[in-house]
């Protein structure tokens, strides 16, 4: 080796070390805030029975925390750990709308018309599917006489085809209820009808396209049998069955993993797709709600003087799921827990950290702390 090249290789060597050294600096100065938040800050109910897994992501860097407050459950998380996100299926489904209007298939402006495919009988209700991906339509939270159907409390949507679902839509007024927000997976379950009709596709693979589109290889509507997902708790440590979805997928069925889901909040920021940003980019005041704003698919909290943060959270069973990010501060968390109780407030009070708050491991101060 000459001592040209050699020298090259010491310089790339030392540099080699310093990143590592600087990368386990920083992830050890936000390990010690999380555990501050996670121990002090927060009142988690669940803290002798829940396990979860913490991902951050800031600018390039991204982190995961494990946190293992059950020692009686066995199996570690890591960041491909697979967990049903339940409403963070939302997001996803509305960016596959808007990823189908790209391409010309539908408009969000169109009022929701499906067909029957028993006696091909058509109907259209006055209602657009951009009021639907903001739960602006009046659709109830689920079509009434679910109960029935439902025959197991805890995988409440195992039993109601999409023939139900079908049938339901038929007997609503031509006018759903006044328009105004009332949250509804009813709606959403609907518009997994209307991308099939409109794009003659199964829903399941118009969730593998949008995964191909952002590069998520853990996000499924169907496990493969070469995953696992994690065995997830009810409140009182029961262990509760998996989810089953056969006709509202697209509001609440879907798997998925922490690199995947804070992959998907960094693309924000990383050169989005159009179909992406749609859909937060516009939003709408919310009812005795300050602050909080109802876009497609998503929640854009606005906090006085500091950037919007995209949110949706949801909760299955025996698994609960946060995702929260800024892309103007380029700074995205997600928690996904093994048991049903809320994680919310634990994300949300991690993503404020991180802009409110947080102080950078090199010493600078984040720019909007700079501009107070």
């Amino acid at each position: 080796m000459s001592k040209i090249s050699f020298a090259k290789y010491l310089m790339l060597c030392s540099s080699l070390l310093l990143s590592i050294s600087l990368f386990a600096q920083s992830k050890a100065t936000i390990q010690k805030q999380l555990d501050k938040i996670v121990y002090n800050d927060t009142d988690l109910e669940n803290d002798k029975t829940s396990n979860f897994i913490i991902g951050i992501a800031i600018e390039d860097s991204t982190h995961f925390f494990q946190y293992q407050l059950n020692p009686n459950r066995t199996i570690s998380l890591d960041e491909n750990s697979i967990f049903e996100i339940s409403d963070i299926s939302q997001s996803i489904t509305a960016m596959i709308v808007f990823q189908q209007q790209e391409k010309g298939l539908l408009s969000i402006q169109d009022s929701l018309a499906l067909t029957n495919r028993v006696n091909g009988e058509y109907k259209m209700v006055n209602c657009t599917i951009q009021e639907i991906l903001s739960h602006r339509a009046g659709f109830n939270f689920r079509p009434d006489g679910f109960g029935e159907q439902e025959n197991d409390i805890e995988n409440p949507y195992a039993d109601y085809s999409k023939e139900d679902l079908l049938r339901q839509f038929f007997e609503l007024p031509s006018a759903p209820n006044p328009k105004e927000f009332i949250y509804s997976h009813f709606g959403y379950a609907l518009l997994e009808m209307y991308l099939e009709e409109k794009t003659g596709r199964p829903y399941t693979s118009l969730v593998s396209d949008l995964c191909e589109s952002l590069m998520l290889k853990g996000t499924f509507l169907d496990l493969p049998s070469s995953q696992e997902q994690i065995p997830g708790y009810n409140r009182i440590g029961n262990l509760m069955p998996m989810s089953n979805h056969p006709s509202f997928a697209a509001s609440d069925g879907l798997r998925s993993n922490a690199f995947d889901l804070i992959q998907l909040a960094k693309k924000s920021w990383q050169n989005p797709p159009k179909w992406m940003t749609d859909t937060y980019g516009k939003s709408w005041p919310m009812p005795k709600t300050f602050g909080v704003n109802v876009s497609h698919g998503w929640f854009v909290h606005k906090p006085k003087r500091f950037e919007d943060l995209i949110i949706q959270s949801g909760g299955s069973s025996g698994h609960r799921s946060f995702l929260g990010f800024c892309p103007a501060t380029k700074t995205a968390v997600v928690v996904l827990s093994d048991t049903e109780l809320s994680q919310q407030g634990l994300g949300y009070l991690i993503i404020k950290m991180l802009n409110f708050d947080w102080k950078h491991p090199d010493g600078r101060l984040s720019k909007r702390r700079k501009d107070k």
